[in-house]
């Protein structure tokens, strides 16, 4: 090859270089100011890859992936069997490394990232004793969580999934003090990923800020899948509130500072939330996707009780007529089996509506008697029904509800025959009316669809009681009760027995308050509310039994405590008293053996009572502690009828002594009675005597106010008197002296001599 030849197959080469660089230039060019980049410049902006991302490339990833040939699917397959097979066999570091292996395969296979950092945190976190352990892979299965973010960073779901296991693992698991303690103290994670002050460590806070990059991505235009709306968009503002509620618990923040806290609450849920437009699951008649917003269910309400309204209007007292009609068309079977049920059941709203119109347009209709449905059910059902729920057999409970469910399904049949809407109304008008009427029937549907959807998705999210709860957690009354609550338990685990009980009577008095105020009445139907106060109720229990001593007359929440136990359809109270007044009714018309058979039932169901409301037992509701007092007389008065004394280990035989122990006639009784005996002590014999029959004039008024110590209800107390009185003959036979005849406790005396 000649030199000129060479030379120029050169400068071809320089040149096809040359060339080259320059469609390189174009595809890698920088970004600069007022410039845009080349085209992967421009490619790398649109998917957010920033330098330090590029950086982050694993080149060992990329090798992975090409050795399995196309099949990563079935490699991650068998990785995700070891892993399974590895937590079996509790080998924690192989798991660790096949969970790398999996994600360095398939970093964008969202449901690895999931299932994995969810396994670590609550299964394989399980296996451990030591709750620093458990600690140790919750964190790990949050940060496995955090790095499938880094993979993926568009996707909301995973910022979401993070924000949960945060938020709720650390925060309402069993080990949730100690979880809160540790995570706030853990500086490498927060060093690592930011959090930006000592205060804001706090997991629900921490959770939350996650939920927020959450919904940036989605209003940026990022799917949730199958996620709704109203679920995804509630978890953030409903860590605010566990936020406040847990600042609270733990004596972080008290009054203004935590009434700030439930404000924002309140206003993320209500004006954030609560006003956002949400998409749902139904479509409308074009197929389009319906949205709705959270708080325009109580307008929708409003309009729908406008055109009710105009309704009434057009032809006044239409709806009344049409439902007298209906009620005198009814079949007379399924009218009675309506008025039993009304009358002795639960009832819905819509009972209640119809019973209250039909009080005034057929007065008398109640009724509550058998007679009405004794035809329609069997003898034995019909018996069944009549024996309180206290004394019902199995048998007895089998033939109530075969009875009650024909009872009910004509009653239900009587319901929807007497259920008037709207286009009933509507076809009893005519011309203009007729007209204008099935207009608004139209507007009605349309609002009820509307409405009927919002509360579903209201009711999924529990929309109402969260606003309700965030709201009257700001109130002064809430507020200063937490506070007191709180102190008095430290007070009460210290010992601190004075301190504590004044920190639970100013606690407990604001609670009394709260639950007074018209806007609150619904607390006392709030489960979370029941349920906290009865904690709370409890609390005070514990320390009134240290400090031996009842509730005090007019506490607080007395009433509340008692409407708690008597509404509970499966507890004791209701049973009790349907057996009480089964059992004083057969005493009354001389049965002795249903009256005792009836105040055993009684008695047993108050001791399950007491059993599950601790706080009767102490007389925080003083007309519960009296009804408890009185079937105890009652069932004395029964046995001694049937020539019978009171069982010595009777059911509420503790119950009873409690009470005698605190009554004020036996401590002056005992009082007088040591007295006398110091006197006595001293031959001062006169003096003696005299206090002996003052004591036994206390123990005499005791007989007069509880008979049944007569007839054995507290053989603790019968032992007493009859000490005392055993004290007054020893000091009469040293004095000289017989036993008077007027002898203020003689029939106590011959009650004893007649056991004897």
């Amino acid at each position: 090859m000649t030199p000129q030849r060479t030379f120029a197959r050169k400068v071809v080469y320089v040149v096809a270089i040359g060339l080259l660089l320059i469609p390189l230039f174009l595809l890698a060019r920088p970004t600069s100011t007022g410039r845009p980049g080349g085209k992967l410049s421009q490619l790398r902006e649109a998917q957010g890859l920033s330098e330090a991302q590029i950086g982050e490339i694993d080149p060992t990833s990329e090798a992975m992936k090409l050795s399995t040939f196309g099949m990563r699917g079935v490699a991650t397959a068998i990785l995700w069997q070891k892993s399974m097979n590895y937590q079996k066999m509790k080998d924690w570091t192989s798991l660790a490394a096949t969970l790398n292996q999996i994600i360095r395969l398939e970093p964008h296979f969202i449901s690895v990232w999931k299932f994995q950092s969810w396994n670590m945190a609550y299964n394989v976190s399980a296996e451990f004793d030591d709750y620093r352990e458990r600690y140790r892979w919750v964190i790990k299965g949050i940060e496995f969580l955090i790095q499938g973010v880094g993979y993926n960073e568009r996707n909301p779901v995973l910022h979401c999934q993070v924000g949960w296991d945060v938020a709720q693992k650390i925060g309402t698991a069993d080990e949730k003090v100690q979880f809160r303690k540790l995570f706030k103290a853990d500086d490498e994670f927060h060093n690592k990923y930011r959090t930006p002050s000592y205060e804001e460590r706090d997991n629900w806070l921490v959770g939350k800020s996650w939920y927020v990059k959450a919904e940036k991505l989605v209003r940026e235009g990022e799917s949730i899948g199958k996620m709704g709306e109203n679920i995804f968009f509630a978890r953030r503002p409903k860590c605010q509130m566990e936020y406040a509620r847990n600042v609270e618990s733990d004596g972080t923040y008290f009054g203004e500072k935590a009434g700030e806290f439930w404000a924002l609450a309140h206003s993320e849920w209500t004006e954030e939330f609560g006003a956002m437009p949400i998409r749902t699951t139904y479509r409308d008649e074009n197929d389009e996707i319906i949205k709705i917003v959270l708080n325009d269910y109580e307008g929708l309400g409003e309009e729908l009780k406008i055109i009710n309204d105009e309704f009434d209007g057009m032809q006044e007292g239409l709806r009344d007529t049409l439902l007298r009609e209906r009620w005198d068309n009814l079949e007379e079977a399924d009218r009675n089996c309506w008025r039993y049920a009304v009358c002795t059941g639960e009832r819905s709203q819509e009972m209640e509506a119809i019973a209250a119109r039909l009080d005034s347009l057929s007065p008398g209709w109640r009724s509550d008697s058998i007679e009405l449905v004794q035809s329609l059910i069997t003898k034995q059902q019909a018996a069944a029904l009549e024996v309180p729920r206290a004394l019902r057999t199995s048998r007895d409970s089998d033939l109530v509800e075969q009875a009650l469910r024909t009872i009910g399904d004509g009653a239900f049949r009587a319901q929807e025959a007497m259920q008037i809407n709207l286009d009933d109304l509507a076809r009893q008008l005519k011309g203009d009316q007729r007209r204008e009427a099935f207009a608004l029937v139209e507007k009605a549907r349309e609002l009820e669809r509307k409405q009927r959807i919002i509360g579903s998705y209201r009711g999924t999210v529990n929309y109402e009681e969260w606003e309700f709860r965030s709201r009257y957690e700001q109130l002064p009354e809430t507020l200063t009760a937490r506070e007191y609550v709180f102190r008095g338990r430290e007070a009460l685990a210290d010992g601190l027995l004075p301190e504590a009980q004044d920190h639970f009577r100013r606690g407990l008095e604001a609670w009394g308050t709260l639950l007074a105020r018209e806007d609150c009445r619904r607390l006392i139907d709030d489960r979370d509310t029941t349920d906290d106060l009865t904690e709370i109720v409890n609390s005070y229990v514990a320390l009134l039994e240290q400090r031996d001593e009842l509730f005090p007359e007019n506490f607080p929440l007395a009433s509340f405590y008692g409407k708690l136990a008597a509404k509970d359809s499966d507890g004791g109270v209701t049973k009790a008293r349907e057996a009480d007044r089964y059992a004083a009714e057969a005493l009354a018309k001389g049965d002795t053996q249903k009256a005792v058979s009836g105040y055993e039932s009684a008695v047993a169901a108050w001791f399950e009572a007491l059993r599950a409301y601790r706080a009767l037992a102490l007389m925080i509701d003083r007309e519960i502690g009296n009804e408890i007092l009185a079937t105890v007389e009652g069932y004395a008065a029964a046995l001694a009828k049937d020539g019978k004394t009171v069982p010595p280990d009777y059911a509420l035989s503790q119950f009873f002594h409690l009470q005698m122990t605190h009554a004020s006639e036996i401590e002056e009784a005992l009082r007088l009675a040591a007295r006398a005996s110091r006197h006595a002590g001293n031959s001062e014999y006169p003096e003696a005597q005299k206090l002996l029959e003052d004591s036994m004039q206390q123990w005499r008024v005791l007989l007069d106010r509880y008979p049944s110590l007569l007839h054995g209800s507290d053989p603790v107390v019968a032992l007493q008197i009859s000490e005392t009185i055993a004290n007054y003959r020893k000091v009469l036979e040293l004095r000289g002296k017989e036993f008077p005849e007027d002898f203020p406790l003689k029939d106590f005396v011959e009650k004893a001599e007649k056991k004897a």
